[in-house]
């Protein structure tokens, strides 16, 4: 059902827009677990080139999009774009409107990550925006105004990966970025310029995922932060070792329940000993269907990971050529994968509190469990 505008009206010199929806979903397929939805944005089109999306503190969620971003509170949208013209003031309005990630961080800040104008922090109290730019005179700015990705370390400070100039590292007191580059020189500097992911996980290691486009060359690899030492465990392709990584574009990290540690890469799915440092390819095989490999059938490549709150696995596939992209939930208890087919990239998974899976990839399908899933132990 197309959206309908019913309201439009300019709230706060941050260039914020107020939209009632008159249905903002179509139904794409229904499973017998699984209703699959088109979620749409308003603005058309183009608005709806969904990149990121994310719940905050209060259950609002927020979308990242090519037009801006975007918080629905279940009936309403509120949009925060470019300004136009000079009747608007820049300086604390989210001044591009390109967004590609968002991150929510342990002060209740949202970080707005854009492709090509910087990185903001947004102060939901104040509806305020302060925005971070890279600077060539001043080696303690962000690196690159193409940010990527961005999480919070153990000790609360900021990660950002940008597209080309590394990882930062970003005070909050100061308000510096220290930048981590690649140096062929230095075995412990970070192995490649473009950061996909940064991962957390339940030891307080930072993980930092580079890699290319898939139809790239295979450049990238997995890094390990060593904050004793400031440096870098790299992990790469090894076309002698199958314990190795599949490929040196790794996409997504997730560290499950049970402890296993994931990593997606554009060859597929691996699950990686962090003590030794090995990984085991997950390889579709026909007498074992059930198996979380199986994802490896339907499409090129593994990218998004998510763990829902039952204990579910999923993986999002990107199909490239002549393949679909898909969606795969494995239940390790029953042995059980349901794919669910999507009509876009599986970039990025997240849940909501509702138990609801979102899936951004240009747009944005929202799936609602018909029934509650059994709990894994």
């Amino acid at each position: 059902m197309p959206l309908k505008m019913l309201l439009l009206v300019l709230l706060t010199p941050v260039a914020v827009f107020a939209q009632q929806l008159s249905g903002a979903t179509s139904l794409v397929a229904e499973t017998p677990n699984y209703r699959i939805e088109e979620f749409r944005l308003p603005g058309g089109q183009p608005g709806n080139n969904i990149t990121s999306i994310v719940q905050g503190p209060n259950g609002f969620m927020w979308f990242g999009s090519h037009r801006g971003l975007h918080r629905y509170d279940g009936h309403t949208f509120i949009t925060y774009q470019e300004p136009e013209g000079d009747t608007l003031d820049n300086s604390t309005s989210l001044a591009f409107s390109y967004v590609e990630n968002l991150y929510w961080d342990r002060f209740d800040k949202l970080w707005v990550c854009t492709y090509g104008g910087g990185l903001f922090c947004f102060n939901p109290q104040t509806e305020q925006f302060k925005r971070y730019q890279h600077d060539p005179e001043n080696p303690y700015s962000i690196s690159q105004d193409r940010v990527m990705c961005a999480a919070e370390d153990a000790e609360g400070n900021l990660w950002f990966g940008t597209e080309l100039k590394g990882v930062n590292r970003f005070d909050r007191k100061t308000e510096r970025f220290e930048r981590y580059l690649p140096d062929p020189a230095d075995p412990g500097s970070l192995s490649f310029q473009t950061v996909k992911n940064i991962y957390l996980d339940k030891e307080g290691t930072l993980w930092i995922a580079t890699g290319t486009v898939p139809w790239g060359p295979r450049q990238g690899g997995l890094n390990r932060y060593d904050p004793v030492t400031d440096s870098f465990t790299r992990y790469f392709f090894d076309p002698e070792d199958a314990n190795s990584l599949w490929t040196n574009a790794v996409q997504g990290l997730l560290e499950d329940s049970r402890g296993n540690f994931w990593v997606t890469t554009t060859a597929g799915l691996q699950k990686m000993n962090r003590e030794t440092g090995t990984f085991e390819r997950m390889h579709y095989h026909p007498n074992k269907p059930h198996a979380p490999g199986a994802a490896e059938k339907k499409a090129t490549g593994a990218f998004s990971l998510l763990e829902d709150k039952h204990g579910g696995f999923w993986v999002g596939t990107v199909g490239i050529r002549d393949t679909a992209s898909h969606l795969l939930r494995y239940d390790p208890e029953t042995a059980t994968v349901n794919y669910l087919p999507l009509p876009m990239e599986a970039w990025r998974l997240y849940e909501s509190k509702d138990g609801v899976i979102w899936v951004a990839g240009g747009k944005a399908m929202r799936i609602t469990p018909k029934e509650q899933p059994h709990k894994l132990r």
